[in-house]
Formats: structure tokens, C-alpha cells, sequence
């Protein structure tokens, strides 16, 4: 759908562009592993906590500004709630708790990443 690791202009761009498009809500870019897995996520009772993610978190990661001490504090408040949401879909036996660990630790991990990115990209050297 888009590169991490280009220009933070064109990776805004793509992001604005992906959000239009048709089935953009439904992309698994913050929980998908390196192995292949049954779409968990894509379950008709899960889809609102993967579309709540796509939309609160994936869209929002170029909007983040770092500022000393307040290193997108918001984006940790979002994904707290992204985990409690996961934690909801295994209560209701939706997921496994192993699967939706393992989604937890890859939300944060690709977050990290990306922002660590752009993070990058924005250094003047």
C-alpha cells in the first residue's frame, strides 16, 4: 500500500490517497507478521477494532510531532486502547489470546518502527 521508508511528503501523500480508496480501512500494515496467518482480523466481529486502528493510528502516524518529552504521547494512548479492544475480542472469544498478543507486540513494534522512521527523515543530515 505505501513505503515506510520514504519521503515523510510522499508517505502523507500515499496515506491520504490509501484512505480514499476501497477496502483501504481493512489492511492489516500494523498486524501482520512475517508469517503467513489466517485473517483474524477480518471477522465480522472484529472488523471495527481493525478499521478503529487503520483509521486512529495508521492514518495519524504522519500527523505525530516530536517534541521534547512528548514524544507522541497520543499515539500510546491510542494503542492502549487498541490492546483493550483486542482484549475485548478475546473475552468475547472472537481470538485466541496468543493471536491476539502476538497482534499487540506487532502493533507496537511496526508503530515503533515507523516513527522511528519518520523520525529519521526529518534530521537535517
Amino acid at each position: 500500500m505505501f513505503n515506510v521508508f520514504s519521503n515523510i511528503t510522499k508517505m502523507s501523500d500515499r496515506i491520504r490517497i490509501a484512505q480514499s480508496c476501497a477496502g483501504a480501512l481493512y489492511t492489516m500494515t500494523l498486524l501482520r507478521g512475517d508469517e503467513d496467518e489466517p485473517l483474524y482480523m477480518l471477522k465480522p466481529k472484529a472488523v471495527y477494532v481493525l478499521t478503529w486502528i487503520n483509521k486512529n493510528i495508521l492514518y495519524e502516524l504522519p500527523n505525530v510531532k516530536y517534541t521534547p518529552g512528548k514524544k507522541g504521547k497520543y499515539i500510546d494512548v491510542r494503542i492502549r486502547i487498541a490492546t483493550s479492544m483486542l482484549n475485548k475480542l478475546v473475552d468475547d472469544g472472537i481470538i485466541n489470546k496468543d493471536i491476539s498478543i502476538a497482534y499487540h507486540q506487532r502493533l507496537i513494534t511496526n508503530v515503533r518502527k515507523i516513527l522511528s522512521e519518520i523520525n529519521a527523515e526529518d534530521l537535517p543530515f
